[in-house]
């Protein structure tokens, strides 16, 4: 699956003067600080839909469940990246003009970036589990009402393993390369893969696949709700299903629009920085990161 040839990615051994002014520089220092009170926003929002959701009976108990599952999910990514990008503004400063000690090492680096990449993948298989608990609401309407919160449940653990075993299989054979200098944790090729055969790859094909579900609910309610129905209670359920069904799907789509286009911004910094070398591009990926992701 990956590539660990000689050329897979040049582990950097020497922080040089380039690397030293990047993680120096203002443009970084800002960034970070930016990160932290972005993550504060979204725990504060999170706090508040959470409460609204555990409040009011808006969506079924199985979708309700699995909002707020993606919440929590998105909030713990949030603060394993800020760990992550604070530790390294804390080393930005502490190690201003130390051009070896401002470098982290591999085995420094491998729990917190393994992790980050599995909550990454966390955060579309909770999309994913969405996206099962409607087939279910769909295909067995009359019976949708039986068990919603295990339903829930037993589909939130589902994404749990699934993505963190993805994210270990993924990382597991280059784990860790001893000796190895990188820039920062999170960056994908100082750690131990090649970028482009692994994660983005999986990310494009999970949110793809996700999106197109995501339609084809929508597709599906939109013409369903127009079907006839003798019986009173089922005409109130298929119409409250449909629009909390609408709902989700247009909002899981948003989402997974937003993770589409981090990936393809990932992808084209790549081909840039092969012909373009400055340094700069790897504050611009963090940003890319932050603001879509």
């Amino acid at each position: 699956m990956e590539d660990y040839s000689e050329n897979a990615f040049i582990p950097i051994t020497v922080s040089s003067s380039d690397i030293l002014g990047l993680r120096t520089a203002t443009q970084f220092r800002f960034y970070v600080i930016y990160t932290d009170l972005v993550c504060l926003v979204a725990l504060i929002l999170s706090i508040f839909t959470i409460r609204q959701l555990r409040s009011k009976q808006i969506f079924n108990k199985s979708i309700t469940h699995l909002l707020m599952a993606s919440l929590i999910y998105g909030n713990v990514h949030n603060a394993n990246y800020t760990i992550i990008e604070t530790w390294s503004l804390y080393r930005s400063y502490y190690y201003s003009t130390d051009s070896v000690n401002i470098m982290f090492t591999n085995d420094e680096c491998v729990f917190l970036h393994i992790t980050n990449s599995c909550l990454r993948f966390l955060y579309i298989a909770i999309e994913l589990a969405l996206n099962a608990d409607r087939v279910v609401v769909i295909l067995f309407r009359k019976h949708s009402h039986c068990y919603p919160t295990i339903r829930g449940e037993v589909l939130n653990i589902i994404a749990v393993i699934g993505s963190f075993a993805l994210g270990w299989i993924l990382h597991i054979d280059g784990y860790p390369y001893k000796g190895i200098t990188t820039t920062s944790c999170f960056r994908e090729t100082d750690i131990t893969i090649n970028l482009r055969s692994t994660n983005l790859t999986s990310y494009t094909i999970l949110s793809a696949f996700c999106a197109l579900l995501d339609c084809f609910m929508m597709w599906y309610t939109w013409n369903d709700r127009k079907h006839s129905s003798y019986d009173l209670k089922s005409k109130y359920l298929k119409v409250e299903q449909h629009y909390s069904l609408l709902a989700v799907s247009l909002n899981s789509l948003l989402q997974l629009f937003v993770t589409f286009i981090y990936t393809i911004s990932m992808y084209v910094l790549q081909e840039i920085s092969k012909t373009n070398q400055e340094l700069g591009s790897a504050n611009l990926l963090r940003w890319f990161y932050v603001s879509f992701f």
